[in-house]
């Protein structure tokens, strides 16, 4: 760290100590998966629709303390990461609503979109032997042919049947055996 004429402050010692594996490699993949999934699809997901991080291979989540008084947005990519937090020094209400999503954010996704300009992050392979397994998203089990249900399609307001699966891989050794029984019958069974 150095401060504004350049002069190092702080030097860190990290690189002299010994490597420490923290997690094995199929909790980091599918950590990587939720996280991805959080920003695409969750309350992150205007990183990706209007931050300009769509292209990136980023994974993030956010959270906003009881009574607005913490706003935090972390994640990253294969290269970088980044944590933003928002609040006072003195616990106090940020201001009413005030909603990670809205204020931290955005100021993430400018730093992560800058920092892939410098340090591109790669998509995240799945680790060898893993199985490739499609998992229904309401029971959380093996999918069937009947995880389906009906939304009205966004352009016409009709109902139309839309898959409720999403692919995870699982580590070798770890068998799911349970189906979904949520979706017991096909959706036009009724």
């Amino acid at each position: 760290i150095e401060d504004h004429e350049g002069r190092v402050i702080y030097a860190s010692k990290a690189a002299e100590a010994p490597r420490v594996r923290s997690t094995d490699e199929f909790t980091a993949y599918q950590l990587h998966s939720c996280l991805q999934q959080a920003l695409r699809e969750g309350p992150g997901s205007a990183a990706t629709t209007q931050y300009g991080l769509a292209d990136i291979p980023a994974a993030g989540k956010g959270g906003t303390h009881s009574g607005f008084t913490d706003l935090w947005f972390a994640g990253g990519t294969s290269r970088v990461t980044c944590a933003v937090w928002i609040g006072l020094d003195k616990p106090a209400t940020i201001f009413e609503n005030a909603f990670s999503r809205q204020v931290a954010l955005p100021i993430w996704s400018d730093f992560m979109r800058t920092a892939h300009e410098v340090f591109p992050g790669v998509t995240l392979q799945p680790p060898a032997g893993g199985e490739n397994m499609e998992v229904c998203t309401r029971s959380g089990l093996r999918a069937t042919d009947n995880c389906y249900e009906t939304q009205p399609d966004p352009s016409t307001g009709r109902l139309r049947f839309v898959r409720t699966t999403y692919r995870e891989i699982i580590r070798p050794g770890f068998k799911v055996t349970d189906s979904c029984g949520f979706h017991a019958q096909r959706p036009e069974d009724g």
